[in-house]
């Protein structure tokens, strides 16, 4: 293994002083930096430790509002997952067991009206799923068998 030497901010502000004030300015902002970013990984770990313990979760943008929510069981989703257009309307609902898609699934157009809905067994598509356009009219039906395979239409 390849020995690497590390020196305490100390020890690098003291090796730089040597030089001209701008060097010395310059270690500071660098080391200012180096510390900010390590109190951002920080959080960004304890945000993610947090998102991921059991219990009902809502998921929020930089401006609050939310993107997603639901239930965590063992860190897997469980029940009825809910996710939001920017503007906070419902874009989609969707059942879950021990972290797989498992049950309805419906998918709204930014508009609200009604995008495509089906069923999920153990994260496989099965059975029916409807697909509408924009203005709420059926546009598609597409059949899956009990392992996801699309069945032909006639």
């Amino acid at each position: 293994m390849k020995p690497t030497l590390l020196f305490p901010p100390a020890v690098l502000l003291m090796l730089i002083s040597c030089g001209r004030p701008s060097d010395l300015d310059q270690a500071r902002a660098l080391i200012d930096s180096v510390r900010a970013a390590e109190r951002a990984d920080s959080l960004v770990r304890a945000a993610i430790a947090d998102s991921l313990s059991d219990g009902q979760h809502t998921y929020r943008d930089a401006n609050g509002m939310p993107i997603m929510e639901g239930r965590l069981l063992n860190q897997q989703r469980q029940g009825l997952w809910t996710s939001y257009f920017p503007d906070g309307k419902v874009k989609s609902r969707s059942e879950f067991v021990d972290g797989e898609p498992h049950g309805l699934v419906t998918v709204f157009h930014p508009n609200g009206n009604l995008y495509y809905s089906g069923q999920h067994q153990h994260g496989t598509s099965v059975g029916e799923w409807r697909f509408f356009d924009d203005r709420g009219m059926l546009a598609k039906t597409v059949t899956y068998d009990s392992t996801g395979v699309q069945v032909p239409t006639r």
